[in-house]
């Protein structure tokens, strides 16, 4: 069922990267699928732009960029993330999946981990199975 102007978006998603050029192009292509979009260069910004675009009762997965936030590297905000939410789906684009990166992020709880040069259609894939994975409540970023 097509959502109507008037409804909410029913799938939210948060994207964290240091890359300005990444978190545009992200989320141009997330919004071209219907998904509303938050981005930033850090997780308490993203949070911030999530209270202010009303999205704190969406279904929400959260892309981060391998790259990480200011120098921090996106796996190890996944772990961290892993330690702190319950259930938040993540979308990890690795530059690498050498076997200890997969078992990092299946230990930190990523949905999907996406290799680096990414296409479009990898990354749509792995944020609709990321929230196809997250239970209806969890909690957006």
């Amino acid at each position: 069922m097509a959502a109507s102007a008037a409804a909410p978006t029913t799938n939210a998603v948060c994207i964290i990267s240091d890359d300005s050029a990444v978190r545009r192009s992200l989320a141009m292509l997330l919004r071209l699928e219907g998904l509303a979009v938050v981005s930033a260069d850090t997780m308490g910004a993203v949070q911030a732009a999530r209270s202010a675009a009303s999205l704190t009762r969406q279904r929400c997965c959260l892309v981060i960029d391998d790259s990480g936030p200011r120098g921090i590297e996106g796996l190890a905000l996944a772990e961290f993330l892993a330690r702190r939410t319950d259930g938040l789906p993540v979308v990890l684009l690795a530059n690498q999946l050498a076997a200890t990166v997969r078992q990092r992020a299946a230990a930190a709880r990523v949905a999907v981990v996406v290799e680096k040069p990414v296409t479009g259609d990898a990354i749509v894939l792995g944020v609709l199975r990321a929230l196809s994975a997250g239970a209806a409540g969890d909690p957006c970023c």
